[in-house]
């Protein structure tokens, strides 16, 4: 009988994996990549680097000792960790306040075809990824040869990166298996259409067939789903393709001979992504990037019909570059449009946070956070934002541009409400804006998330905003809080705070206590017993 963790206080394993558990540690940053392996956390606390991204790979789930100790040891609360050791977890992205946890099903295949399905847990926190499988796998093999190679600059960027080169390696696999089985379909086609083999086949050669299909569908559909809400994926509708079907099978010979005469080498320089790179110095890698686009293009076009190809206009050059090896290959004529990237007044790229991404996923970032990104744009943002993103009539929006001082809040709360209309729908959105709001009225401050203090957490009736921080969960460490106090953060009911030995009664802690924020987004309602 299947052990239920949710019902015990007791930690169980309730899968069926006999490996033993053990551990590979991995830490890395621009200047160091290091190793090591062991049976405890314990083991790899000399060589946690703050200053680095921390990468702890658990295999085997049998020993719940083991696998405690790690969670705790990155501050992972009771119910992940039951989640965790859940092998028959549902696919699920969920969003904490120092970290995210996704859980999902990866599938394996061996010498026999036969497909495996394993579950796959990953816990992203600001500085660590923690990988849980049940058995000894090498999918991430691909990964550690990155980070060995800093592809793609894997080492110079956040935890947010290494969890999404994570889940695209699980969707490559996917889509890999697949276009496995669409070949073996094919192969059977052929049998049943030729004379000579048509009378061998029965219904036991197809029912394989049938188990694997019912197998992947289980394991793909809740990752599909959450892109479907704004993509239609029904028949005749939207078709999501893994690039790795065509460029995997290139010959580098080839693509020189067949691919390389219609690129000049002279115009490829001309292109601003090129000279922008050229003065800090251009790879071979990145100089390729075009010509692989240009091929992903002219695939898509044989493979599919698409004629059309949309991206942002720091893409220019590349999709020109597909159109143009269309039209030199075979004859026919494709397009590409152009939109316009979304800056702020510095001319930066919008839509990052400190932790990473903006995310649709509500799982991921949560309809308030999303509401909140929106609400906290600058003031000389606001209106192209609404221009871009929203649906509003033009008309109205050329009247927001005399706006001036507390009617940019206004406009700032518009956006807001309505980008997040779009997203989560309109009964989040108001439930966003009226949380939101609390934020500056405490009667309404119930609405909010809520960190409740004890009286050990209080030190002669006092406690200091340090420590406030990381009891309230907004941060993980003091000196974490101190940063955020010393960039000028961190506010109480409004007001900034700067001094770091700043310091709160139990008295106004009480009642509808205080509103404690950290950044734009991140806030708690603060309440003393």
């Amino acid at each position: 009988m299947t052990k239920n963790n949710l019902l015990s206080e007791k930690l169980n394993y309730t899968g069926a994996s006999h490996t033993p558990t053990h551990l590979h540690f991995c830490t890395y940053n621009t200047e160091i990549l290091e190793y090591h392996q062991g049976a405890s956390i314990k083991e790899f606390s000399p060589f946690i680097r703050p200053d680095a991204i921390n990468w702890v790979q658990i295999h085997g789930l049998q020993n719940t000792e083991i696998v405690q100790e790690v969670c705790d040891f990155f501050h992972i609360d009771f119910l992940t960790t039951q989640d965790i050791l859940n092998a028959e977890h549902l696919t699920k992205i969920e969003e904490h306040d120092t970290y995210n946890v996704v859980i999902l099903k990866q599938l394996s295949v061996d010498e026999e075809n036969t497909y495996t399905p394993q579950q796959l847990c990953i816990v992203q926190g600001s500085n660590f990824i923690l990988t849980f499988m049940e058995h000894d796998s090498d999918f991430f093999n691909e990964i550690h040869t990155a980070l060995k190679n800093n592809t793609l600059k894997i080492r110079n960027r956040q935890s947010d990166f290494l969890l999404s080169v994570m889940l695209n390696s699980v969707m490559a696999s996917f889509m890999s298996i697949i276009s496995r089985m669409e070949d073996q379909l094919e192969d059977m086609e052929e049998s049943l259409l030729s004379p000579e083999t048509r009378s061998g086949l029965t219904l036991e050669d197809i029912q394989p067939y049938r188990k694997d299909a019912r197998l992947i569908k289980k394991c793909i559909l809740p990752l599909k789903e959450q892109m479907s809400k704004f993509i239609d994926f029904s028949e005749g509708k939207a078709l999501m393709v893994n690039n790795a079907d065509w460029l995997l099978d290139l010959n580098y010979v080839e693509v020189l001979r067949e691919i390389g005469p219609h690129f000049s080498v002279n115009r490829m320089l001309t292109a601003e992504c090129y000279k922008q790179r050229m003065e800090k110095g251009l790879s071979f890698l990145e100089f390729n990037y075009m010509i692989m686009q240009a091929y992903d293009f002219y695939a898509l076009f044989q493979k599919y019909g698409c004629n059309m190809q949309f991206g942002g206009d720091d893409q220019w050059s590349n999709m020109l570059a597909g159109t143009e090896l269309i039209r030199r290959k075979l004859g026919e004529d494709a397009g590409a449009m152009t939109i316009t990237l979304l800056l702020n007044s510095e001319g930066k790229k919008m839509g990052k946070t400190q932790s990473g991404a903006v995310w649709l996923d509500p799982n991921k970032t949560s309809p308030f956070d999303f509401y909140q990104y929106w609400r906290n744009v600058a003031d000389a943002d606001v209106l192209k934002c609404i221009r871009m993103l929203t649906f509003l009539p033009l008309e109205e929006i050329d009247k927001m541009d005399s706006w001036e001082g507390a009617q940019l809040n206004t406009a700032k709360e518009i956006l807001a409400y309505e980008l997040t209309k779009l997203v989560h729908g309109e009964e989040e959105a108001k439930k966003a804006q009226e949380s939101a709001r609390a934020l500056f009225s405490k009667g309404n401050a119930a609405e909010m998330p809520t960190a409740q203090l004890t009286e050990e957490d209080l030190t002669d009736g006092k406690i200091d905003i340090l420590t406030m921080l990381v009891k309230s969960g907004l941060v993980t460490s003091k000196s974490e809080a101190r940063r955020a106090v010393q960039q000028g953060g961190v506010a109480v009911d409004g007001e900034k705070v700067s001094d770091i030995a700043a310091s709160f009664g139990k008295e106004e802690l009480s009642g509808e206590g205080i509103i404690l924020k950290k950044g734009k987004k991140n806030f708690r309602r603060v309440v003393a017993e």
